[in-house]
Formats: C-alpha cells, structure tokens, sequence
C-alpha cells in the first residue's frame, strides 16, 4: 500500500513511480504530522520534487582529468595562491611526475573513488614508479597527502561532490643515528683543513642546529655577536631564498 501505518502507529508512504525517461524511482517516507493525511500530502510533495526535477534537468558539470586539473587550476589557484614554498610547489611537481600521472593522469576527476584509490595503493607497493623500486611508508603517505589535498579542493570550488577518504599508513618514525664525539671531531678536523669557510660551516650546523639551506642563507644582520645569539630568518634551496622549514623562524645561541 502507497500510504500505511507500521506497527509502532506511525503513518508512511511508499511509492514507486515512472519518470518522463522511463526510469523508475521509489519514493518514501514519514510526515511532520503523524497522520493519514499529511502522509498524503508528503508523498504528493516528494513526487512533485522528482518530476520537477526530470522536467528540468542540471546542466553536467564539465570535470577535468586529473592531469589537467593538477598541472592547471590546482598548481595556480591553490598551490600559488596559498603561497607554498618553492621547494614545496617543485615536490609536489616531482611526486606527480614519478608516480601520479601514469595511473591517475587520464582519469576525471569524479571517475577517482576508494577503489581507485586502493588501487594506487596497490601500484605504489608494488614499486609504482619509474624506479620500479618499493617506497618506504612515508613516501607513500606524501604521495597520497597530494592526491588528497587535490581532490579536497576540487570537492571545494565544486568540480566533484565529495572527495574520496584517504587513509594513510600508519609505521614507526625510525630512530635517528647520531654522530659519537670522536666522529664529530674527525668532520672538525676535515672542514679546518679545507678553510674557515668550511669550518663555519661545520659548526652553524653541528653546533647551533641549523639546516643546509639556512646556513646559506645566514646574513651578517642576523649574527648579534654581544648577545651571542644568531636569528634563522630565512633559507636558500636551489637558488631561491624563503624562510625557514615550517615558516618558524627562531633564535639560536651561540656556543663558544
């Protein structure tokens, strides 16, 4: 029966009904008031709503490759437009190039669900680049954070409904290996014969803390020899200046 009353006494409909096109929908529910004739009345309002809709279909959203979508709005609108690094902006570039655009490059955007996304899994396990190597889990994870971070944005400007979930790997950080002092005072010892250059080197980075490219970006303004303090403001990777790794910069004291 289209209109009833279930066991608990409350009033449904349940319907099924023919559209313009053929296709057959079944339509159900419950009223706001719990009686015969608002249960009427609700089931005529939902088919109105679905016929109206057939009558008046919604344009289909014209949805980009993954390639094209990657390579265009995303790499201009999201990557530029958040100001990602440099450095950032050519990983995500690489990433894409060595193990994205072979097996999600010719895919639309609404084409790529869980399934395909295990998939991709399955590939990067199996060596899914161009090194036909295994990744380590955490090359993995930052593979899959692009393609979620690409697909997130896409479900935001409206290309794609929803964006499919994408679980990471879980594993263990590997312990870091540090240097004993006797092998601390052998790097010493090369850098002094190389120069002072090298030395200072040695030392901004095994003495105060500092990474690569924040020693190549130290400045004399940035040394306060009274206070005996350095501040790391900035850092230079392949040639292009930026700050520090997670935009922090920070004051480091100077030892002897």
């Amino acid at each position: 029966m289209p209109i009833r009353r279930d066991k608990r006494g409350c009033w449904r409909y349940r319907k099924v009904i023919c559209l313009p096109d053929g296709t057959k929908r079944r339509v159900f529910g419950t009223p706001a008031i719990n009686k015969r004739w608002a249960a009427e009345k609700a089931e005529e309002a939902h088919i109105r709503r679905l016929m109206e809709a057939a009558a008046n279909p919604k344009p289909r959203k014209e949805v980009p490759t993954f390639e094209k979508w990657f390579e265009g709005r995303y790499m201009k609108e999201w990557c530029e437009g958040q100001q990602n690094k440099p450095s950032t902006i050519t990983e995500k570039r690489s990433i894409f190039d060595h193990h994205l655009r072979g097996f999600l490059g010719t895919r639309k955007l609404d084409e790529i669900d869980v399934g395909v996304i295990q998939g991709l899994k399955a590939a990067l396990n199996d060596g899914g680049n161009r090194y036909k190597k295994p990744l380590s889990l955490k090359t993995r994870n930052n593979v899959l954070a692009v393609v979620s971070n690409a697909l997130r944005y896409a479900e935001e400007v409206g290309l794609i409904d929803e964006a499919p979930r994408i679980r990471q790997y879980k594993f263990e950080r590997p312990v870091i290996e540090c240097w004993q002092l006797d092998e601390w005072r052998r790097f010493l010892d090369a850098a002094r014969r190389d120069g002072p250059g090298m030395l200072v080197a040695a030392l901004l980075a095994g003495d105060a803390g500092l990474r690569l490219g924040e020693v190549r970006g130290l400045r004399w303004d940035d040394v306060d020899l009274i206070a005996e303090r350095l501040m790391v403001t900035r850092q230079i990777r392949k040639g292009t200046e930026g700050t520090p790794k997670g935009g922090r910069r920070r004051s480091v004291p100077m030892t002897a």
